[in-house]
């Protein structure tokens, strides 16, 4: 009897179906009770660890802001301008030879500014005299992101925008939200043994960098990350990832 060779591949209709589903249209990240979290500062660069078990496709990333600004009913005009970047990095080693050090590479980054008014609480972008939580979005560069694990940093500065002479700043609250379970003022250790040191977290890379940022970066050093206490809570923002 003649060899029959391998055996045709044999495809269930549940197994079409698993292979022809298309990728999520968004990804939210952490997927936890959220929570208004210590907020970074103006201009401070927050890398946040997103753990991707199932990969997506994304044109943009959103940060969650509570965004409440005061009332006025005179014929003030006020104005708010909101500068944001954003990036997505792996893990990686910087430098050569003995001079290396842990760093993060850039895989996609991006920016955008945006301004938006109010006049007497009747034109413009009324909603905004509206209390909710707001999404703070930043265009990326990218297609897909894989299953695995990245340092997503993420950076806004606000101020009030000229909108002309009768511009009013108003009292403005934004707080970030995102999860409460890393707000530890503790140091992490690799190793039991091990000295510490705040740029050394669990999940390397996450953290506030210790230098206020205008734009993102290709490359960052870990050890300028610091990775403990409030800055460890500042970084743990809500981040949503979407195909727009």
């Amino acid at each position: 009897m003649p060899n029959p060779g391998p055996a045709p591949n044999i495809v269930s209709n549940s197994m079409a179906e698993l292979i022809t589903v298309s990728q999520p249209a968004r990804y939210i990240y952490p997927q936890d009770q959220l929570t208004a979290v210590t907020a970074p500062g103006m201009g401070s660069l927050s890398f946040q660890y997103v753990n991707v078990p199932q990969a997506f496709t994304a044109s943009r990333v959103d940060a969650l802001f509570a965004f409440s600004v005061a009332s006025s009913a005179t014929t003030n005009t006020y104005g708010l301008a909101i500068t944001a970047f954003a990036g997505i990095y792996t893990n990686t080693s910087l430098g050569s030879g003995t001079a290396t050090t842990a760093g993060l590479t850039a895989l996609s980054t991006g920016s955008t500014t945006v301004s938006y008014s109010v006049a007497s609480n009747s034109a413009g972008v009324t909603q905004l005299n509206q209390s909710a939580l707001r999404n703070i979005s930043v265009p990326l560069g990218f297609a897909s992101v894989y299953a695995g694990e990245y340092i997503v940093g993420f950076a806004i500065s606000t101020n009030t925008s000229s909108v002309g002479l009768s511009t009013t700043a108003l009292g403005q609250t934004m707080s970030v939200y995102g999860g409460n379970q890393l707000q530890t003022a503790q140091n992490y250790a690799v190793e039991f043994t091990a000295a510490t040191a705040t740029s050394g977290g669990l999940f390397a890379g996450m953290g506030v960098h210790s230098v206020t940022q205008s734009a993102p970066l290709a490359t960052y050093a870990i050890s300028d990350i610091n990775a403990t206490g409030a800055n460890l809570s500042a970084a743990n923002i809500a981040l949503v990832f979407r195909n727009v």
